[in-house]
């Protein structure tokens, strides 16, 4: 089936920031288990600060172990149920809050996909063999997944990347040659990444275009190629294998692929990058311990030392970091699996820019740091320079002008939904907050349209 009918072909954003490395406080999103010991995983977050994940439940009476998926709404856990009984596991996180994953469908394995966006999940059986799993979904609700294909190697159906639009059409994204793929991520671009193998049956990370197909991204020397996540600008971070067989934390740009680093051991996997460059992962220090790390600039960071008000914690993972800086993953609370937020600590406000960055369609504009129901002004200009407020203080931008004007809501967030024009495509973009009564100047945000 031909994805030309309902893709868009759409180019990236490019997203710039001159901040250092944050800070942050950390925020435990508690736990859908009557008992404490039961473990509590982060999976993503979105522009809005809410975050997707996955928490064990013991069955009251020492019965079989659930699992279920949730969406974190920024105070409270929403439960994800399956249609009956059993389980839900996470996949994915959009900025509309749609949630995307899988669901024990009945039937010993037979496990389908779902989105869900409050009620009732909705179901996407894919394929003809009851499995499937959505691992993400765009801002345009494009998903990509996993499915069990027809294709049998040595007696057995074997699983196929997929991606599926939000009418249920869906097609298989294939293989590098060999018997199975598996889809991991998808772009606002509709591009996805995964994993899959070739006819000698090495381990491959590929990156899949609408038109092009699957492409090898190579690796750092040895056979194994696990791409996690890509920006708008088809960066790509993951796990790849260096010539001892170490698996190493990677990202590849432009048709080549580096090695990141670690926090001084053997091992580690990035796991999210955002359209700013910024990545977040794990990676083993040199006592070999499994830490949380932000890679920035050319610069590792243990996220256990970046923490202000973590003395309880040992933050072990970061899942995924959004536009705005704020990152979601795992860690140990005073010894229990718990999974985190951590919000940066700022001196000044922060906007993300549009978001996706697409010019001539739908986009949203997000922001944090606000004073609690602020009035805020949003700036905008071409070049950087400077233009005097009337209350004295001054803008970074040359020649800026007010495009919208929102309140902040009482955490001191914005959101606002625009049509970026047409004309905005190939602009590199500056923005500004001010909060009008106090006149403090937010960050200056620089963003490429496409």
């Amino acid at each position: 089936m031909s994805l030309k009918k309902w893709i868009p072909l759409a180019a990236s954003l490019v997203a710039s920031s001159t901040l250092g490395v944050d800070t942050f406080r950390i925020q435990d999103l508690g736990t859908l288990s009557a008992t404490p010991s039961d473990g509590v995983r982060a999976a993503s977050i979105n522009n809005r600060g809410h975050v997707h994940g996955e928490n064990d439940k013991s069955v009251p009476g020492g019965g079989m172990l659930q699992w279920r998926s949730f969406r974190w709404d920024g105070e409270d856990l929403h439960e994800i149920f399956p249609l009956k009984s059993g389980s839900t596991w996470v996949g994915g996180l959009n900025d509309r809050d749609q949630c995307v994953g899988k669901f024990s469908a009945g039937g010993g394995t037979r496990m389908h996909g779902y989105v869900w966006d409050e009620g009732p999940l909705v179901e996407y059986d894919i394929g003809d063999r009851n499995f499937s799993h959505l691992m993400d979904v765009n801002a345009g609700g494009i998903c990509a997944g996993t499915y069990l294909s027809n294709e049998v190697w040595q007696f057995v159906y074997r699983y196929h990347a997929f991606a599926m639009n939000p009418g249920g059409q869906w097609v298989d994204l294939g293989t590098l040659g060999g018997y199975e793929s598996y889809g991991r991520a998808i772009n606002d671009r509709n591009h996805v990444v995964g994993h899959t193998r070739d006819a000698a049956n090495h381990y491959l990370g590929y990156l899949w275009t609408y038109g092009g197909g699957m492409i090898d991204l190579g690796h750092l020397g040895g056979i194994y190629c696990d791409p996690e996540d890509l920006d708008n600008l088809d960066r790509i971070v993951g796990a790849s294998a260096d010539e001892s067989g170490d698996r190493r934390p990677f990202l590849w740009e432009d048709g080549e692929m580096r090695e990141l680093g670690t926090l001084g051991g053997l091992t580690g996997r990035a796991k999210s990058i955002n359209d700013h460059g910024v990545i977040v992962g794990t990676s083993h220090d040199a006592s070999d311990a499994k830490r949380g790390t932000l890679w920035e600039a050319g610069g590792i960071h243990d996220l256990n030392h970046l923490v202000v008000d973590g003395d309880a914690w040992e933050i072990t993972g970061a899942a995924e970091i959004n536009e705005l800086g704020e990152i979601a993953g795992t860690g140990l609370l005073k010894g229990v699996q718990r999974a985190y937020k951590l919000t940066p600590i700022l001196e000044a406000s922060r906007v993300a820019g549009f978001q996706p960055g697409f010019a001539g369609m739908e986009n949203r504009f997000f922001g944090l740091g606000f004073t609690p129901h602020a009035q805020v002004d949003l700036y905008y200009g071409l070049n950087a320079g400077a233009t005097e407020l009337s209350c004295g203080e001054s803008l970074d931008i040359s020649a800026a002008r007010r495009f919208a004007a929102i309140q902040a809501d009482a955490g001191g967030r914005i959101e606002l939904t625009a049509d970026l024009p047409a004309q905005a495509k190939g602009r590199t973009v500056l923005f500004q907050a001010v909060e009008r009564v106090t006149c403090r100047v937010g960050e200056l945000r620089t963003q490429g349209i496409h």
